[in-house]
């Protein structure tokens, strides 16, 4: 009986666990793309911030 009992809640946690990934795909996709979004529009002003670094590097400078 401990075994059936195990069994079925194994297989409602499976469910459960399947249903809650499929259901939330559409919302972790729509974050992943704003935090794409995000990093891309930070891109230039990373490398504008990195630009004299790089100078007094191949100044010799550091």
């Amino acid at each position: 009986m401990n075994t059936l009992f195990m069994g079925v809640v194994g297989a409602v946690s499976v469910a459960a666990a399947i249903a809650f990934g499929w259901g939330g795909f559409g919302l972790a996709l729509e974050i992943v793309r704003k935090w794409h979004h995000e990093g891309n529009k930070a891109a230039p002003k990373h490398a504008d911030a990195s630009e004299p670094i790089s100078q007094e590097i191949q100044r010799g400078r550091t």
